[in-house]
């Protein structure tokens, strides 16, 4: 796996914080790289960082972006988990081993992660644009840092290769990178409105939530600090509000809602006025006016309900089984779910499963034996 958070950034950061919130850091820190596949790891790292997002959402969004970038390292590494010998091991002498803490399962006070598997991790963790550690503490050289003339000119080669090659992985790998060095020099403007924008629009067409995820937290914030009046605000407003829906974060979505609502204007933008169609129609449960409503998504608002729309989808078919009788023809439901013809209608209906049908060629589905098989 390529890393590109800077490990000087996050330190940088962390000395900032409370000592309370330092010593945390660091042991989730250690903790989700010992037991990277321990589900409960990824969890107290994700409750974390929720912890700190909301006392330090305004000041701490590169330590937000960090810790995100940790849990995707927990699940995409493939280490395995370390046995009792292993255990015993004690951190090199550095600024980490003195925050662990007892709280951590499996780890006393003065252990952490053997010094093998440091190595390991320093190892595999190399850019391929800036060289970074996971767990190095040497800051990085000042040569390895590009300037902003130069970060406008590689965003215009990454939006190159995307175009060329549609590899979104390359072309994440690309983002970070120049995210890293926006963040390692403090940089907050327009442009870097832009990477974001960027990043979180390539993520959407990929269905990475998580990346996407990042990037809207971090222009919430960007879009208050440094214009007053960005010109793509709406947009992302909009993309936000359609994300609660996918998460089911009811408390941000109804708080957004009504943000939206009380402050109606006579012109609302296409994309603001969409989401909150949409919104309303989830809220009621109304899932034949959330499909008509994906067929004349604005932008990118379409990719956003694409991460919720399976979910919708087997919610909405059953009750077309329970409402229907004796059978319903799959072109019927691929009108109703908004399938763009009925292979993918037949292909949903795989996935599935339990769907009976009344013939052989599997035209018609019986409704009422459907029904009962996905109670």
């Amino acid at each position: 796996m390529v890393r590109t958070t800077s490990v000087f950034a996050i330190h940088t950061i962390t000395g900032t914080l409370p000592m309370e919130y330092q010593a945390r850091y660091a042991a989730h820190l250690q903790f989700t790289s010992l037991y990277v596949n321990n589900t409960t790891a990824r969890q107290e790292l994700i409750q974390l960082r929720a912890a700190l997002y909301l006392k330090y959402s305004a000041k701490y969004n590169k330590l937000e972006t960090a810790l995100r970038n940790m849990i995707d390292y927990s699940e995409e590494t493939k280490l395995f988990l370390p046995n009792q010998q292993q255990l015993q091991y004690t951190v090199p002498k550095g600024e980490w081993g003195k925050y662990i803490t007892e709280s951590i399962p499996g780890i006393k006070k003065g252990e952490g992660l053997p010094a093998r598997q440091l190595a390991i991790a320093s190892n595999n963790n190399t850019g391929s644009l800036i060289t970074t550690s996971l767990c190095s503490h040497r800051k990085p050289k000042e040569s390895d840092i590009r300037p902003r003339h130069v970060l406008i000119k590689s965003l215009e080669r990454v939006n190159e290769i995307w175009e060329r090659t549609h590899d979104y992985r390359r072309a994440s790998e690309l983002l970070k990178a120049i995210r890293q060095d926006l963040t390692v020099q403090g940089i907050r403007d327009e442009f870097s409105i832009q990477v974001y924008e960027m990043h979180a629009r390539l993520a959407l067409q990929a269905l990475d939530h998580s990346e996407f995820n990042i990037c809207q937290s971090v222009l919430k914030t960007l879009y208050i600090e440094v214009s007053p009046t960005p010109s793509n605000e709406d947009e992302f407003t909009a993309y936000r509000l359609l994300y609660y829906m996918f998460t089911r974060d009811i408390s941000d979505l109804t708080a957004l809602l009504m943000e939206l609502l009380l402050r109606r204007r006579s012109e609302e933008s296409d994309c603001i006025q969409h989401s909150l169609d949409v919104a309303l129609a989830w809220l009621l449960g109304c899932q034949y006016k959330i499909f008509k409503l994906y067929l004349s998504a604005p932008l990118h608002s379409s990719y956003v309900m694409n991460l919720f729309l399976p979910r919708e989808r087997a919610a909405y078919f059953k009750i077309l089984m329970k409402s229907y009788r004796p059978w319903v023809p799959v072109a019927f439901i691929t009108s109703e779910l908004a399938f763009v013809d009925d292979t993918q209608t037949l292909s949903f209906l795989e996935e599935l499963g339990s769907v009976v049908f009344t013939d052989s060629s599997r035209t018609k589905i019986d409704c009422k034996g459907t029904f009962e098989s996905l109670k």
